[in-house]
Parts: structure tokens; sequence; C-alpha cells
């Protein structure tokens, strides 16, 4: 389970790999006192928390996400962009690491990075992933890729269809 901040929380991962079954007890625990510490918005705590869980054990992806999502709210990028990197630069083609990327990318303006990171989220799983639509859309937009940009939003509200999302009607 995981406890990420928007527009990531509703992210549903189905693939697990075996570094995620490897979690040691105490890694988990800090990673499950990390997302206390977050519902309460307590970012300071949920860091320390969180650090703990990754120093615990390196290849724990979610808490290296949740990790740079916490970063990201305290306004410290470039420690946020390095968490959500870590679990990519191991090997992993874990979504959500690249959904955060694309996501500090998006509040950058850089909108190669977002198209970048967003068709990559999109190669891996094209079926069913709308925040990865959305940020396609968005740095399409930017990109005055028009024509794409359209086809993107529209594939995200056709997955999105409880329309947890509504930015991407803005996009439309």
């Amino acid at each position: 389970s995981n406890c990420f901040l928007p527009p990531l929380n509703g992210l549903q991962t189905v693939v697990v790999g075996i570094a995620d079954l490897q979690i040691p007890a105490k890694a988990k625990s800090e990673y499950d006192q990390g997302c206390a510490a977050l519902r309460s918005k307590n970012l300071a705590a949920a860091e320390k928390h969180l650090r703990s869980a990754v120093k615990q054990y390196q290849r724990y992806a979610a808490a290296w996400v949740m990790l740079g999502q916490s970063l990201e709210a305290g306004q410290k990028t470039e420690e946020a962009r390095d968490a959500c990197a870590q679990p990519i630069a191991g090997g992993s083609d874990y979504l959500p690491a690249f959904l955060c990327l694309a996501d500090i990318s998006a509040r950058l303006q850089k909108w190669d990075e977002v198209l970048k990171l967003s068709s990559r989220v999109l190669e891996l799983d094209p079926t069913a992933n709308a925040v990865g639509y959305a940020y396609n859309a968005a740095a399409n937009f930017n990109l005055h890729n028009l024509s794409k940009a359209e086809t993107s939003a529209l594939k995200a509200i056709e997955i999105d269809r409880s329309n947890h999302d509504p930015r991407i009607h803005f996009l439309l």
C-alpha cells in the first residue's frame, strides 16, 4: 500500500517486484510512520521516517517516491528530484518514480522532460494510467503539439471516469 500525495495518491500499481517482497520489518515500520506523519502534514517527521526507511532498505521504491514527494512539498526541489530518481537509477520501472519526476519537471515547466517521463510511463502501462496521460497531455500542450495533447487528455478522461483529477478538463 502507498500513501502518496496528489496527483499520485489515486495511482494503482499492479506490478510487484522482488525488491518489494524483501522489505525488512524495520523499514516498513519507518515507512508507515512516514505515512502517518504525512497525513498529519508533519513534513519534517515524514522526511525523518522516510529517510530512515530508505537507509534500512535502499531498494524501497515506494519510500523513495514518498520521500521525494514530501521533500517537494517542503520546497526542497533538488533533493526531491534525487529521491524520486533513486528507483529508476536502481534499474526499476516503478511507475510512481517516473510520475514523481514528471510532477517535479512540470512544476519547473521543463516540458521536454515531462514528455519524456510521461511517454516512458505510457510505454510501461498504456491502458490504466490516467496520471501518465494527463502529464503527457500537459507536456504536449505546452510544447504546442495540440493534437497529441488532445489525444492524451481524452485518454486520461476515458480512464479516469470518476474525475479524480479535474485538471485534465481544464487542459482540454
